[in-house]
């Protein structure tokens, strides 16, 4: 469901219904049909937790926390990569064609998310190739120094935990 939270389109998740739409009334009170009782309901901003994306309303004197996802939540998700488990193990894939400037990790190493496994140059510029998430463990290397490489070419192996 999209509504206009602080001037910013949100996604929200409410369930399977999403067929409700929200309005500013004033700032932070706004007005939506609530799916259940078909019925105008008002809905008071509590709180904008940005940290772990939630939102918290005072509707009909009960608060309620809405999860809500932005544009690259979204689509990170339809690309199957909205967890952590969801990347934990998944191979390290060249996102572009290019060549490999340096190889930061070996084979038994442990790797924290946003450490650095590769360097990549394409286009003539270096894009440094990140891990997704915590203690994945280098199980192979497929490239080396100097190496051209394919779009989707697997450059990295983590082993299953």
């Amino acid at each position: 469901m999209k509504c206009i939270i602080e001037h910013t389109d949100i996604t929200i998740d409410l369930g399977n219904d999403t067929h409700t739409s929200w309005e500013l009334v004033k700032p932070g009170v706004y007005r939506w049909i609530n799916p259940q009782t078909k019925r105008l309901t008002l809905a008071h901003l509590q709180q904008i937790n940005r940290s772990n994306k939630t939102i918290t309303f005072s509707i009909d004197g009960k608060d309620l926390s809405l999860r809500y996802q932005d544009q690259w939540d979204e689509l990170l998700e339809k690309m199957g990569f909205d967890s952590e488990e969801s990347t934990q193990n998944q191979p390290l894939i060249a996102p572009m064609p290019g060549l490999v400037l340096s190889v930061e990790v070996k084979p038994g190493d442990v790797v924290q998310k946003g450490q650095a496994l590769i360097k990549l140059e394409a286009m003539k510029m270096e894009n440094l190739l990140k891990a997704q998430t915590d203690n994945q463990i280098v199980a192979k290397v497929h490239v080396s120094q100097g190496e051209n490489v394919e779009k989707n070419k697997v450059l990295i192996e983590f082993q299953s935990n």
